[in-house]
């Protein structure tokens, strides 16, 4: 392990991966910073597929079946599953192309995690041959 001089800094890490030290492991053993990124911003997009904000607190909420018309538990806003604005009453779903009922896995959610997909595919153009964020990357697609 390589340690930095400065009283201020202290920071370890390993001569021969550069990563943060990691003893006893073996550098093979550890999850590389850049895999870890990676999989921290697909999670993050997977999670936005699916959990919803309240437009009006920002109360997160899930819906796993129902209409669209979501009422939030915290502050009774109501608003759209789908396009996640505030809503006034359900005429919101005949003057827009948003549907009253969907699937939980609806157009939006599909394409959040297509997106993801992507954003793991661009990370993996990054660093050539790190196979858990390919294997992440077709887990996605």
């Amino acid at each position: 392990m390589l340690s930095c001089p400065l009283a201020s800094c202290g920071h370890e890490s390993c001569i021969m991966c550069s990563e943060p030290a990691h003893e006893p492991l073996k550098c093979s053993q550890v999850e590389k910073q850049l895999v870890t990124r990676a999989r921290s911003s697909i999670e993050e997009c997977m999670t936005d597929a699916y959990v919803r904000r309240c437009p009006s607190c920002n109360c997160a909420f899930v819906r796993e079946a129902g209409c669209d018309k979501m009422i939030c538990r915290n502050c009774n806003a109501l608003s759209c599953y789908i396009c996640r604005e505030l809503i006034a009453n359900t005429s919101h779903f005949s003057e827009r192309s948003c549907s009253l009922y969907s699937l939980p896995d609806d157009m939006t959610d599909r394409q959040n995690v297509r997106i993801a997909g992507v954003a793991a595919e661009k990370l993996a153009q990054n660093d050539v041959g790190t196979t858990e964020l390919e294997g992440l990357v077709q887990m996605l697609l």
